[in-house]
């Protein structure tokens, strides 16, 4: 430990709190808002003036920029998108800015700036912001819902503002934070409702503002926080605040203006680990103010004036490890029995207490595992040596700054100082002031001689003393020694008793000797055993059983079979030590009398049970002398009504039996008769419904058949209407088709008449007949189209190149005729020329000329020029002729020249010839 404030002073003072929640908080922010600079690339968004641009890597987008310290006034513009990390710290900026270009954004730091609200809207567009530091701003307001977009919210900062006042719409939408800082505003009050979803919130801050009052549940709704900060308000009382904080393990309300810690104030608080209540006006505390809260490892209490430190403070925290109780200015006393239950207290501070003069030497003797105890700066003049026996890990004590007078006192602290091994940390600060001179010095430095003790020995010791079982007794040592002598008493079980009067407290809590002997006294009024009467041997771990009176003695309340054996006293100081034993018997006088008069009750009872068996016996005698008569008689009259009770009872029996027999036997035969004639009624129901059903069966059968032949016939009747029409539409049409092709090759035969009159057959006659042929040679155009130049895909395409008119041929089906004789080209066509220049080119053998007109869907069967047809074209099945309408669609579609159509050869060599 180092000069200046002590231990835990110096760890736990406000400014190295406030500092180190503020580093805890920002440094994570640090590391993410700083990382290893590169200079941005070419390929990267411009990084902003006075800003410092990070990316994760060489050639990707940059993600984290500072612009901390640049002396902005507004946010930087053209901000990339894929940045997660601004830090906008120590500038001028006065609103929050548009965010809605960094969506990607997840740290903000605009902390030590210039904002003075937080406006709704205003962090709408970063829904995946974890971080966001406000801290060190002049913000009066926060606007309703403006964290209500922020689900993914971790850690928000609102510490040293100007907020006044809390409440939920200003927190909603926090459902994520685990970290809310809200230190070094003016808050002046919270409602239980503030902080209702914040479920998940882990650390609460809210030291360092105005807080006068916390309401019933004031915490309600933070199942999850586990560090609530309350240190340096004004709160006056917090009973029933901390409700239902099952969670919460560090509670620090410390620099407050709390007076009463009433009972059961922080009972709920099941996991609390860290209680801090320094540095406020607690005068007093109840044994129970910590309630079931038996999980508290460490209590500050450290500058509240209390006075007297009372036993049971601390008899309900049994985990309790550090205890600090210094800095007190009023406290003068400790109870010798404060700590009383701490058992596992490792760590105990009782320094800068100015007013606190006396230790009792029996205070430490509950904490076995004590290890560190600081009692600098106090008000100590002396320590008896016996106040560190009960506590074998003590090491580390601290007890330089205190008043203490050279002599006898200390001899044992003199030795306690020297060598390496020391438990006494600060030994070389140890001071004494010294008797003779008034000066001080270093205890080190004190002489042998100055700590040299007076002599002590024992006067007046009575070797034996004799008591009866269930009586009191008390063993007195008289003993010659001053102040520094301490006697101690060694019970026959081992039991060690210290009684050490250096100090008038040491021995006020004692029991006197004559409140010992009262039974009606306050000392007696819970020891049960002096009015019960009879014997308890689990006495002896009563801890009244055996007692130190207030003078020295030792005082046994109920003297038990095991209390029996020698008692020794020894009196000691730094230097000299003298001791006796003081032997217990059992007085036996009582068991003596007790045994003559258990011999004398014995005979006397033997006497008078032989007395009263003789006269029982003499009395049986006679009696049954007089009634030995009448008692044979009335044997044998029972007898007989015995054996007359017998032979009805048989007859009962068997009466009894017939009639059960003859009731099985009509029941039976009654049951049979029953299911003969239910099964006969049932077998005549399943045939009678058997019956039915064959019956509906062939009724339903029949009428199913007849409405098929019904249907049949319809079918077959209207096929052949059907079939009847179609073959006279297909005669009619025939017969008009036959017509016009007579009408269109009649004019074709005029033409070629008029050409055969123009030609010179004169000609023909004198010269060979191959040269007349080539020379005067008849030109047919047929104005027919290509036909591997003919598309058969489309009908319209084949009769447009056809001819320019609409087709003079129909259909079967349709007898609409949509043009007239006068424009029909489809046929073979003979153009006259001029005899000069006509050319008759019939080679030989050249076979007859087809002219192939279209028609369309025109039937297949065989019919002549005269309109004639067979009388096979007709009989064809009513079958056949659906399957040919049901195969017209397909074919109307198919209009190329190599449809069905007439054959109509001309011979014109045979004309010519």
């Amino acid at each position: 430990m180092g000069e200046g404030l002590p231990w835990p002073t110096a760890c736990t003072s406000p400014f190295a709190a406030s500092l180190l929640l503020i580093l805890l908080v920002t440094l994570p922010w640090s590391a993410l808002a700083r990382p290893a600079t590169v200079e941005p690339t070419a390929t990267h968004t411009a990084c902003p003036s006075g800003c410092q641009c990070t990316a994760p890597h060489n050639g990707e987008e940059v993600d984290t920029i500072s612009c901390a310290h640049g002396g902005l006034t507004s946010f930087p513009p053209h901000l990339p998108a894929s940045l997660t990390s601004l830090d906008l710290g120590w500038n001028r900026i006065t609103e929050t800015g548009n965010l809605s270009s960094v969506d990607e954004l997840q740290f903000l730091d605009l902390s030590n700036n210039a904002l003075t609200a937080l406006r709704a809207g205003s962090l709408d567009h970063v829904l995946k912001l974890t971080a966001l530091d406000l801290s060190a701003n002049a913000i009066e307001s926060v606007e309703g819902r403006v964290f209500g977009s922020l689900a993914a919210m971790d850690t928000v900062s609102l510490a040293y503002n100007q907020l006044t006042s809390l409440n939920g719409e200003m927190l909603f939408g926090l459902l994520t934070v685990k970290v809310l800082n809200l230190t070094g505003n003016m808050i002046q009050e919270v409602s239980n409702q503030t902080f209702f979803y914040l479920h998940q919130l882990e650390i609460l801050d809210l030291s360092h503002n105005s807080l006068e009052y916390l309401p019933q549940d004031a915490f309600q709704g933070l199942e999850s926080v586990r560090t609530i900060l309350l240190h340096h308000n004004h709160l006056v009382s917090i009973s029933g605040a901390f409700s239902g904080l099952n969670s919460l393990v560090v509670l620090d309300v410390s620099h407050n203006a709390l007076n009463v810690l009433e009972s059961h104030t922080f009972g709920s608080l099941c996991h609390l680990s860290e209680l801090k209540m320094s540095f406020n006006n607690i005068t007093e505390l109840s044994p129970t103010f910590c309630g079931n809260t038996t999980s508290v490892k460490r209590i500050d209490l450290r500058g509240n004036p209390i006075k007297q430190l009372e036993g049971g403070w601390f008899q309900h925290s049994p985990a309790l490890q550090v205890l600090d109780l210094s800095q007190m200015p009023s406290l003068q006393s400790i109870a010798f029995d404060a700590f009383e239950g701490a058992h596992s207290l490792t760590t105990l501070n009782l320094s800068h207490n100015s007013q606190l003069s006396f230790l009792h030497p029996q205070l430490l003797a509950p904490l076995t595992e004590l290890v560190e105890l600081d009692l600098r700066s106090d008000n100590l003049q002396a320590l008896s040596h016996i106040t560190f026996h009960s506590n074998p890990h003590l090491a580390r004590l601290f007890l330089s700054n205190n008043p203490w007078q050279c002599g006898c006192g200390l001899a044992w602290l003199k030795r306690e100082s020297q060598g390496n091994d020391s438990v006494v940390v600060d030994s070389t600060q140890v001071q004494c002031q010294l008797q003779s001179n008034l000066s001080t010095v270093p205890i080190s430095q004190v002489s042998q001689e100055m700590m040299q003790c007076n002599n002590v020995s024992l006067v007046n010791v009575t070797g034996v003393v004799s008591a009866k079982i269930g009586s009191r007794v008390v063993l007195r040592c008289d003993y010659e020694a001053d102040e520094t002598g301490v006697l101690t008493w060694t019970t026959p079980r081992g039991r060690t008793f210290h009684y050490h009067p250096f100090h008038p407290e040491a021995t006020a809590h004692l029991v006197d000797e004559e409140q010992a002997e009262n039974l009606s006294s306050e000392y007696h009024k819970q020891h049960s055993w002096h009015w019960e009467g009879g014997y308890d041997a689990d006495l002896q771990y009563h801890p009244d059983h055996i007692v130190l009176l207030s003078d020295g003695s030792l005082y046994v309340d109920f003297v038990l079979r095991n209390d029996a054996g020698p008692y020794v006293c020894r009196i000691h100081n730094s230097n000299h030590n003298a001791s006796a034993a003081i032997t217990l018997h059992l007085d036996y006088e009582v068991l003596f009398n007790t045994k003559i008069m258990s011999l004398v009750a014995g005979m006397g009872c033997a006497a008078s049970f032989f007395t009263l068996n003789t006269v029982y016996s003499t009395i049986m005698w006679c009696a049954r002398k007089l009634v030995n008569k009448r008692r044979r008689e009335r044997i044998n009259k029972l007898l007989v009504n015995l054996d007359d009770y017998r032979t009805s009872q048989i007859m009962r029996i068997r009466t009894n039996y017939s009639f059960q027999l003859g009731r099985i036997r009509d029941h039976y035969n009654m049951q049979s008769a029953r299911l003969k004639d239910n099964y006969t009624m049932q077998v005549r129901r399943v045939r009678q419904g058997y019956s039915n059903q064959v019956d509906r069966i062939r009724d339903n059968y029949h009428i199913r058949l007849s409405h098929l032949k019904d249907y049949s016939s319809h079918q077959i009747h209207q096929i052949r209407e059907v079939t009847n029409g179609q073959i006279v539409r297909i005669r009619d049409y025939g017969s008009l088709q036959m017509e016009r092709l007579r009408e269109t090759y009649k004019l074709q035969q005029q033409h070629v008449i008029k050409v055969l009159e123009a030609m010179n057959l004169e000609n023909c006659r004198t010269v060979v007949e191959t040269e007349c042929m080539r020379t005067e040679s008849m030109i047919f155009d047929v104005n027919l189209p290509d036909l591997e130049d003919v598309d058969t895909t489309s009908s319209e395409e084949v009769y447009s190149q056809l001819s320019q008119s609409e087709s003079l041929y129909v259909t079967a089906l349709n007898s609409d005729n949509s043009s007239s004789l006068d424009t029909v080209q489809a046929g073979p066509h003979v153009h006259p020329v001029p005899p000069e220049s006509l050319i008759i080119e019939v080679p030989p053998h050249t076979p007859p000329l087809s002219v192939t007109p279209p028609v369309q869907n025109l039937p297949t069967d065989s019919c002549s020029f005269s309109g004639e047809c067979g009388n096979d074209a007709y009989s064809s099945s009513a079958e056949d002729i659906v399957n040919k309408r049901d195969t017209k669609t397909s074919n109307e579609s198919d209009t190329s020249p190599e449809a069905t159509n007439v054959e109509v050869s001309v011979d014109i060599r045979e004309t010519v010839l």
